[in-house]
């Protein structure tokens, strides 16, 4: 009779897969969170045209300037909405920074011991592992294992509540320049349907 294989229970590699698997799902939510800014501050009612264009932008970097335009140019007169944005704008550049080396780090088992694991900038990106702009192996995010990842999880879920609490209350204001908006743009029956229109009714 045929042996059953059955494979072997770790948990420390099952942690470590869990904590990555988590802090990418509450980079989700910063997402999320960061779509809702932009729907609110486009001052469109619905999610079709707002989800078109901000899906259309590929890149996190982008998005986020955008966002910053937006929310600059929509509120120059009150000056709370910039000075809450600004430290959130910078949490969400080392966030993002965060977030990249989650999605392009690549999977290894420690040299001392194959059932601990972690991730690491790719042998083949050298900019990543060597260039000027990569982090030491000392940092702790040369090396991310399943203490790093969850001290990351933890801080994407800190500020994702505090992006919605920002949304909140920026929510209110773009509703109130939305109202105002519609109230000054003029119909599209209410002008001349052409020149020739114009200067036949003089």
């Amino acid at each position: 009779m045929a042996k059953t294989f059955k494979p072997r229970l770790n948990t420390r590699i099952d942690e470590f897969h869990g904590a990555l698997a988590g802090a990418l799902n509450n980079w989700q939510v910063i997402e999320g969170n960061c779509f809702m800014l932009f729907w609110h501050l486009s001052l469109y009612e619905k999610l079709k045209l707002p989800s078109i264009l901000f899906t259309h932008i590929r890149s996190f970097e982008q998005r986020l300037s955008l966002i910053d335009k937006l929310l600059v140019a929509s509120f120059k007169e009150k000056t709370w909405p910039r000075e809450e944005w600004k430290p959130l704008l910078t949490r969400l550049k080392v966030a993002g920074a965060q977030r990249d080396r989650l999605v392009h780090y690549s999977f290894h088992h420690d040299k001392l011991d194959p059932y601990i694991a972690r991730i690491e900038p790719p042998f083949w990106d050298f900019n990543r592992r060597h260039g000027p702009k990569a982090p030491s192996k000392g940092s702790g995010d040369h090396y991310m294992r399943t203490e790093q990842l969850n001290k990351v999880a933890h801080g994407f879920v800190a500020l994702s509540l505090d992006l919605e609490r920002f949304g909140n209350k920026l929510e209110p204001l773009c509703e109130s320049i939305q109202k105002a908006h519609a109230q000054s743009v003029l119909k599209l029956s209410d002008l001349p349907a052409s020149p020739d229109q114009t200067q036949g009714s003089k």
